[in-house]
């Protein structure tokens, strides 16, 4: 393990993305980006494409990491197999964090693509596997005019969400997503697409779940054979939850679509599947012109509902 030798504050001011592995860390992390015209393109197999972005793999971290992505016109693209494609995004890997972890998105005319198989499309958005936060998860995504694309097989998209996995918070997560003109989509076979959401499978959370999300023509997609469409909604899966989960969607022109088989679409929903909650539910939903549908076979469509099973 790698010990960083300055040990109060690590404050880095960066033009586009952190990489941290096997290091132990206290004090302060901070990447800050201002991106306008960029293009960031990984093409092949096992690639990760990063703008405005950081990645956490193998590390101790105790104190505060604060990623703030401002841009205008950016692309980022990874083509292929298993490959990822981040933009203003913080990535954890078998990381464990004891302070808070902050996320801030503001763009305009952004886009995010991931094509192939076993891809991966983030933009802002916190992702975590294996993971551990004690104190605070804080993401922020504010765009207009915002793409995000995962085309294949095995993909997720993901537009201001938080998605644990295997993790554990003990503390609050809050989730804010405001927006105008946002489009997120997975097309293929076991696909997810989420916008605004938080997504938390075989995940322990002890603390506060806060999901906001307001927006102006937007719209999710899941297009093919088992995939999940999620716009403003908390999803919970085989995991355990003491505290409150406070889910509240407002929006005008909202579409929430999933087509094919074995789909599900869920718009300003709380959806509790095989997990224990013991607290607190409220879920808040005004919206205006909104259509959420699922089309096929063996789908299902959930729309300002609190779905248990």
């Amino acid at each position: 393990m790698k010990k960083m030798a300055v040990i109060a504050v690590v404050t880095l001011f960066l033009t586009s993305s952190v990489l941290f592995a096997e290091s132990d860390i206290k004090g302060t992390i901070t990447n800050d980006t201002g991106a306008k015209n960029s293009t960031n393109v990984a093409v092949g197999k096992d690639n990760t494409s990063n703008l405005g972005s950081v990645r956490m793999k193998n590390i101790q971290m105790e104190g505060t990491v604060v990623n703030r992505t401002r841009a205008k016109n950016a692309t980022n693209v990874a083509v292929g197999s298993h490959n990822k494609a981040n933009l203003g995004s913080i990535n954890m890997e078998n990381a464990h964090v004891k302070g808070r972890v902050v996320n801030q998105t503001q763009g305009e005319n952004l886009t995010n693509v991931a094509v192939g198989h076993g891809n991966e499309a983030n933009l802002g958005s916190v992702n975590m596997e294996n993971a551990s936060v004690r104190g605070t998860i804080y993401n922020r995504t504010t765009g207009k005019n915002a793409t995000n694309v995962a085309v294949g097989s095995h993909n997720k998209a993901n537009l201001g969400s938080v998605n644990m996995e295997n993790a554990g918070v003990h503390g609050s997560v809050v989730n804010q997503t405001h927006g105008k003109n946002l489009t997120n989509v997975a097309v293929g076979h076991g696909n997810e697409a989420n916008l605004g959401s938080v997504n938390m499978e075989n995940t322990s959370v002890k603390g506060v779940v806060y999901n906001r999300t307001t927006g102006k023509n937007v719209t999710n997609v899941a297009v093919g054979s088992e995939n999940k469409a999620n716009l403003g909604s908390v999803n919970m899966e085989n995991t355990s939850m003491q505290g409150a989960v406070v889910n509240r969607t407002t929006g005008k022109n909202l579409t929430n679509i999933a087509a094919g088989h074995g789909n599900e679409a869920n718009l300003g929903s709380v959806n509790i599947k095989d997990s224990a909650v013991q607290g607190t539910i409220v879920n808040q939903t005004n919206v205006e012109n909104a259509t959420n549908v699922a089309a096929g076979s063996g789908n299902e469509a959930n729309m300002g509902s609190v779905v248990i099973e």
